[in-house]
């Protein structure tokens, strides 16, 4: 009986491992990319610190990434992901710019992909060194405001979020153990009453 035990827990966590292994996991792509510095970034620059400036520059950010998302699903890899931005610049300017004129905006917005510098930033809780990385680059009017960045790929897009709280206790939970803990509470809870009877 132990070893029918034994067996079929190690069988449900062998098939527990190998189904967590198969799933998507874009924080342990992330955090890979963080390791290995393989990553394209998105830098947006605000033409100012205006409040209808900064509302512009989500404006533009989610065209851009809107127009970037169908082109990097086909990315292998950061540097095909590079490649295919700076094949698609002209793209997306034009989705940046036809976002910007429908919010009323008459200016420039400059679009361009190249190795720039990055302070540190965490994005979802993995932490990303400063250095210089592939980023794309958009900088709406004079770039003189606040600015925005996530990461492109191998995730789209995870931004940072500096005024997000805390973020709240993970709690891992095992399935194994609860299941061992439910026969093992039902077989004592068996006993008990053959006990009283």
């Amino acid at each position: 009986m132990k070893r029918a035990i034994c067996a079929a827990l190690a069988v449900l966590a062998a098939v527990t491992v190998a189904w967590g292994m198969g799933r998507e996991n874009p924080q342990g792509d992330l955090a890979a990319a963080a390791i290995s510095g393989e990553m394209l970034r998105l830098h947006v620059l605000a033409n100012s610190d205006s409040e209808a400036d900064q509302a512009l520059k989500l404006v533009v950010r989610d065209a851009v990434l809107s127009a970037a998302r169908p082109l990097l699903q086909q990315a292998q890899n950061e540097g095909t992901a590079r490649e295919i931005a700076q094949t698609h610049t002209k793209e997306l300017r034009a989705a940046a710019l036809t976002a910007a004129r429908k919010a009323g905006y008459k200016g420039d917005i400059a679009v361009s992909v190249g190795r720039y510098g990055f302070p540190d930033r965490t994005y979802e809780g993995v932490f990303v060194p400063a250095g210089d990385y592939d980023a794309v680059r958009v900088v709406i009017g004079k770039g003189g405001g606040h600015n925005w960045w996530c990461v492109m790929y191998p995730t789209l897009c995870l931004p940072v979020n500096e005024d997000a709280p805390a973020p709240k206790e993970v709690k891992f939970r095992s399935g194994i153990a609860h299941w061992w803990r439910s026969i093992t509470a039902a077989k004592t809870d068996e006993s008990q009453k053959t006990r009283a009877d």
